[in-house]
């Protein structure tokens, strides 16, 4: 519904909406019968964001495929969390960055059904995240790890020691802007990704974010410099290190999980 153009019109006026174009503010109520699918760019910053937007899907016996779609690249991933930097309380930016954590684990690391996890994450919180979401029943072929031609092919797996190779020259002066790293990632992708037919810049985005919610790269907030407030800052990636401080986490098997 829209107000009139007409200033002399008292009434709204119902008009065909097919795209509506809405920052955060359409989680609040926004319920339309029609709505036969939501995109997104960049992560949800919550899994109750993500669990409200998918409900705005209303399919009511259309034809037409319904779906909830994630646009997710390194630079999505980046801009949220610079929009967690511009909030004072310290305290609330670290929760913020927490929730934003357990996001990306869902949407890059899970290896079951998207929504078996989130059965166990919503569920009876006295039977346990893991137990519920064991019990729950795998949707089939509705989520991108029951149906993996949902998102990009997974033909071919990622060589850990070729993207080794690649990190540790990249880093061998230390920290590096997030969106090098996924060029240095891409540039290799041939060697990296040896038996895929076709990789792009796609493939270099999953996969560092992959190693930052795996642990294996860790991140940093690079704030404006004073007096350059106009530049928003940047995300800074470098090897992420045990709590000893000694060996780089990167040497444990566990946890590259996701190649």
């Amino acid at each position: 519904w829209r107000a009139s153009l007409d200033p002399e019109a008292r009434t709204l006026e119902k008009i065909n909406c097919t795209v509506l174009v809405a920052t955060g503010a359409a989680n609040c109520g926004l319920d339309c019968r029609d709505c036969g699918a939501v995109a997104r760019e960049g992560p949800p910053a919550h899994l109750i964001d993500l669990l409200q937007e998918m409900g705005r899907i209303r399919p009511q016996g259309y034809d037409y495929p319904y779906e909830y779609l994630i646009v997710l690249s390194v630079a999505t991933w980046a801009a949220l969390l610079l929009r967690i930097e511009t909030t004072e309380d310290a305290g609330e930016r670290k929760r913020q960055r927490g929730y934003l954590t357990v996001v990306l684990r869902l949407l890059v690391l899970q290896s079951g059904c998207i929504h078996a996890a989130l059965e166990g994450a919503f569920g009876n919180p006295s039977v346990g995240v893991a137990a519920q979401a064991a019990q729950a029943a795998p949707c089939g072929d509705m989520c991108w790890n029951c149906n993996p031609g949902l998102t990009l092919d997974r033909g071919g797996r990622a060589e850990k020691e070729v993207v080794l190779r690649v990190l540790r020259v990249h880093f061998v002066k230390g920290s590096s802007p997030s969106q090098a790293v996924v060029v240095a990632i891409h540039v290799d992708r041939a060697k990296i990704w040896p038996r895929q037919k076709t990789t792009t810049k796609q493939h270099a985005n999953r996969l560092v974010l992959q190693l930052v919610a795996s642990g294996i790269l860790d991140f940093a907030v690079q704030r404006p410099k004073e007096g350059h407030r106009e530049v928003p800052g940047s995300i800074h990636l470098n090897w992420a290190v045990n709590e000893a401080g000694g060996d780089f986490a990167h040497t444990e098997d566990a946890l590259w999980t996701f190649l």
